[in-house]
């Protein structure tokens, strides 16, 4: 049984026969026929005319599909319009349509549409939803100024703050769309969109000063026929990224975007697994190899952190471009490095993500 037979007997009243009506307002069945050939008669002659103004009304005031509406006849636009002014009322229903979009959109808190009595319920959860669109503007960002708080503490000052940026809203709300017509669900992870496949990371949405980008976590697996990825940075292994300037490029890509997403899921699907470069391939600055050389205790702490550590530290001790930084990096370091502890790590004790740092030393100052 389906669920819309299991309402109808659950809801015997809602289950309005017009005909059945008719026959007990009038006693007899020869009767009923008359009156509905009078009523059939009736509306043909209002039919054209009133039909259009009834699509107009539909359509503009409730947003219905117009290829819908006209595929009805006269009766069946009244009853609607009927149903909509008498059941419900015509702002109640603007709100219950309102109250779906979002909730398709995922944007609604309580998604467990057995508990909602009355339309005041809707309202408040329609509003609660704009602050989780507020919410979202404001993580996007707190992203990206961490992203500048990030580059600038690698010797890249290349990134404004958020009032300096461009705006890349339209942008970005087109990536979106062709990356949900897709088989990726999205989730806020790091304070970004972030799109998954069978809860593997699959690509990021983000926008920065002068562009804004899908980035692939497994981008160096791609093919990329169309030589459109690039690297989001110098020593990014297996990331990749694709860039855009403006509303029309993305348009123009749409197709070669969804071609790309796919291939990103079907390199998930295989269970291919990038390859990252060992700690031991990488090139270390001369400074560091000096202090190595002349410090036992400190070349031990360092050998013996992950392969993963290492690398952080040396990607931020190379960043810096003059020899004076990197030892002054190198330093003040030193003893979080004999600590045992990678340049992200938790030192205070209080992270809620060990071991990495979540910002709760600031709770400290």
């Amino acid at each position: 049984m389906s669920r819309i037979e299991e309402l109808k007997k659950q809801n015997p009243s809602f289950n309005v026969d017009g005909i059945e009506i008719i026959n007990q307002l009038l006693g007899k069945p020869k009767y009923t026929e008359m009156a509905i050939n009078l009523i059939k008669y009736k509306n043909l002659q209002l039919s054209e005319g009133r039909s259009r103004d009834v699509i107009e009304e539909l359509k503009n005031g409730f947003g219905f599909d117009v290829e819908y509406l006209n595929s009805l006849n006269y009766l069946e636009l009244s009853s609607i319009m009927h149903l909509i002014s008498d059941y419900f009322g015509y702002n109640n229903f603007r709100l219950l349509k309102e109250f779906i979009s979002l909730n398709e959109k995922k944007l609604i808190e309580n998604n467990d549409l057995t508990t909602y009595k009355t339309f005041d319920e809707l309202e408040l959860q329609i509003s609660l939803s704009s602050l989780k669109t507020i919410d979202k503007e404001m993580a996007k960002q707190v992203a990206h100024e961490i992203n500048k708080a990030y580059c600038e503490a690698i010797g890249d000052n290349s990134q404004t703050s958020w009032d300096d940026a461009p705006q890349w809203q339209k942008e970005l709300n087109q990536l979106r769309k062709i990356i949900l017509s897709t088989q990726l669900t999205e989730m806020i992870k790091w304070g970004v969109p972030c799109y998954v496949f069978q809860e593997s990371n699959i690509i990021l949405l983000g926008s920065f000063k002068a562009f804004c980008s899908i980035s692939f976590f497994k981008g160096s697996l791609m093919q990329d026929p169309n030589g459109i990825l690039s690297k989001p940075g110098e020593n990014s292994q297996s990331v990749r990224m694709l860039k855009f300037t403006n509303l029309d490029q993305i348009r123009k890509l749409e197709q070669e975007i969804k071609v790309y997403i796919f291939e990103a899921i079907e390199i998930e699907k295989a269970g291919l697994k990038t390859v990252l470069e060992k700690s031991a391939d990488l090139e270390f600055p001369e400074e560091l190899l000096q202090i190595l050389d002349k410090d036992v205790a400190f070349k031990a702490a360092f050998t013996s952190l992950t392969p993963g550590r290492r690398r952080g530290y040396n990607l931020f001790f190379t960043a810096a471009k003059q020899p004076s930084t990197r030892i002054t990096r190198i330093e003040k370091y030193r003893h979080q490095i004999l600590g045992g502890k990678g340049i992200n790590d938790c030192t205070c004790g209080l992270s809620k993500k060990m071991p990495s740092c979540d910002g709760s030393h600031k709770a400290l100052h």
